[in-house]
């Protein structure tokens, strides 16, 4: 028992994850590719949380998956490999580039046909997506929403997202901590600062029960009542 989360130094962080993670050889090898074709590999999502996600996806057995921010297309390949055969990945991205990087290994695993690739301005894609009643399951609605994108933007992704995901579905939002700086209440960073409005805005959310997990840098699950 622990009356409070334990803080990881880095010898436990590394205990930990030579104790749990399980990476498959293909994400290593997008993960190596990412570091040496961009000046960004820093944006990838860790390993360990990857493995939560799809962790999570399997425990409720998901079978659609909506991302916001797709890089290079780590978490869009994790997941197409952990959903069943008839599952579908719905991801958005403004860079083009990027996916090239990824695609070559979506292909080596035979999940491309699994991914569906919305190129542009995130919130012009999951608008559209509404307007067009998107509908990927039975109950309608995705499983699973990603938001991992302009941090500026959280509040609104998440309310277009909160329109796709089914009831009962789970919105994962990233970087919710930034590096720790969202307890600098001095700070005048932009970009810290809209999380932190972000943050206080899903907390208040009636519509919604939340866990703020303390892994990468932060996620924040958000269970659609």
């Amino acid at each position: 028992m622990s009356t409070e989360t334990l803080f990881l130094n880095n010898e436990l962080y590394k205990y930990m994850c030579e104790n749990s993670i399980k990476e498959p050889e293909v994400l290593q090898q997008l993960r190596e590719s990412t570091k040496k074709n961009t000046e960004v590999g820093h944006m990838m999502t860790s390993p360990e949380q990857v493995q939560f996600m799809t962790f999570i996806a399997k425990a409720i057995n998901a079978k659609s998956f909506l991302e916001v921010g797709t890089f290079t297309g780590y978490t869009s390949l994790a997941m197409a490999m952990s959903l069943p055969e008839d599952g579908k990945v719905t991801t958005c991205e403004k860079d083009e580039d990027w996916i090239g990087i990824g695609k070559k290994f979506w292909q080596k695993m035979c999940v491309e046909s699994k991914i569906e690739v919305l190129i542009g301005d995130a919130k012009e894609s999951l608008a559209k997506l509404i307007e067009n009643n998107a509908q990927t399951n039975d109950l309608g609605g995705y499983d699973i929403a990603y938001i991992d994108a302009d941090k500026r933007g959280y509040s609104k992704y998440f309310s277009l997202c909160y329109q796709l995901v089914k009831k009962g579905g789970i919105i994962m939002i990233d970087n919710v901590f930034q590096g720790g700086k969202v307890t600098d209440y001095e700070s005048n960073n932009n970009i810290v600062e809209a999380i932190k409005k972000f943050n206080q805005e899903i907390y208040n959310n009636p519509n919604v029960m939340i866990s703020m997990v303390p892994l990468g840098d932060g996620l924040t699950l958000a269970y659609k009542k």
